[in-house]
């Protein structure tokens, strides 16, 4: 059980002169390229961030690829790798030792550690056998669903099985088991019912300082719009993360036609970086060769910082994934922002946005059902008014990472019993 926040918790970076402010009781493993826009980097710095209100920023060991941030202690282990990004890497199994020995080697570690996917899991395993450091495992889906994805061809029964006794080993070693999203922890149950009462939702949450007012929603939405040269007639449809299939953005491209009918005035602005495999290009053919082309824009990855003041200027915003296990980070920042969010209906989706959409959305059981809520909000400017406030109020009241870095921190302490 949870140990319960005090008040004290609560006391925030402001309150306090910065160096009186307590070191954070565990470290943080990333085996990612962090800092990179998107993906699993987004939730590790949302976490740090809602810590360093009442804490000193976690020590974070990552790969040597990635972007030092102001204010975060980084130790990279190994060298940086051309085109390392989020999603599946040749490098990643000799990225991951390295990362290995180098927590093994370090001489100052905390009482305990926070390892990311199950790739972290492994770490953290090794160096609890080695060094005796408890950890937590911080899921965002199952390591068979994402090999399989990647792997495409050639990935079958046997390697499925393998994939699965790992993640069976990272969960039973862990102290605690945090996922990212309701479906994962009902798949995580499901498999491995003897870690159900060391389960842990800790969903994905969006800075507090970056959910927006009324009054800066609107001036940000002037800016935006006046930085892109939208017209007042413009109708922006805004997506916000990894520019890939499995990520709903073929779905959404392919949806553009048909939109484009009924809106005529509607334009995509499409806002991320692609997986390993694809690229802009590609998805600037594909909108080519489906006649949008000059109705899609693809302006490349936002600063984490200016996410919802970007958003801000869009009409709405959409995310079409539908694989029902992973978190869904970008739907905080789109409520952050105040814009209503079409979603395909998932645990997660209605998580954020509640089973009817009450919340600050459309929640929609098809593609076909998504692109009628586009079209529907396109043609009521008063309800996407009134989903927009919402979502607004919604990030603003249940959202932030504040709240979700205390549940983190009652984890760690439960571990070494204080």
């Amino acid at each position: 059980m949870e140990t319960p926040t005090t008040e004290a918790d609560n006391v925030r970076n402001e309150d306090r002169p910065a160096g009186e402010l307590p070191p954070c009781p565990f470290a943080v493993v990333a085996p990612t390229p962090f800092y990179t826009p998107g993906g699993c980097s987004a939730r590790i710095l949302g976490e740090i961030e809602g810590l360093a209100e009442t804490h000193r920023p976690p020590t974070t060991f990552t790969y040597g690829t990635g972007t030092d941030l102001p204010g975060i202690p980084v130790v990279r282990s190994g060298p940086s790798v051309r085109g390392l990004t989020t999603g599946f890497h040749w490098s990643r199994p000799g990225l991951d030792l390295l990362l290995s020995r180098t927590l093994l080697a370090y001489r100052d570690l905390p009482a305990t550690l926070h390892v990311h996917l199950y790739e972290g899991g492994l770490i953290g395993k090794v160096v609890r056998q080695l060094r005796g450091i408890p950890y937590v495992v911080d899921l965002q889906g199952s390591l068979v669903e994402e090999s399989a994805r990647y792997a495409k061809a050639g990935f079958g029964r046997w390697a499925a099985h393998r994939l699965a006794r790992i993640e069976r080993l990272v969960e039973d070693g862990a102290g605690y088991v945090v996922t990212s999203s309701p479906s994962m922890l009902e798949f995580v149950r499901t498999h491995s019912p003897e870690v159900a009462e060391r389960l842990v939702c800790v969903d994905d949450g969006v800075p507090a300082r970056a959910v927006l007012t009324p009054s800066e929603r609107d001036r940000a939405r002037t800016k935006s719009r006046e930085s892109f040269g939208d017209a007042a007639e413009d109708f922006v449809i805004a997506y916000l993360g990894s520019l890939s299939r499995s990520q709903g953005i073929d779905s959404v491209l392919e949806a553009a036609p048909s939109i484009l009918r009924s809106v005529p005035n509607a334009r995509f602005r499409l806002f991320g970086v692609p997986n390993p495999g694809s690229s802009i290009e590609q998805y600037r053919a594909m909108a080519g060769r489906l006649g949008v082309g000059d109705r899609v824009q693809f302006p490349g990855a936002v600063p984490y910082d200016d996410a919802t003041r970007t958003l801000a200027g869009a009409d709405v915003a959409v995310t079409w994934k539908a694989n029902p296990f992973e978190a869904n980070g970008k739907v905080p920042f789109y409520m952050g922002a105040g814009v209503p969010t079409v979603a395909l209906r998932t645990p997660i989706a209605e998580h954020y946005l509640g089973r009817d959409g009450s919340k600050g959305g459309v929640v929609a059981a098809s593609v076909d059902a998504a692109i009628d809520g586009v079209v529907r909000l396109a043609h009521e400017p008063s309800s996407r008014q009134k989903l927009g406030e919402a979502a607004l109020a919604t990030a603003r009241a249940e959202l932030t990472w504040s709240a979700r870095a205390a549940r983190l921190l009652n984890l760690h302490r439960n571990l070494v019993g204080s």
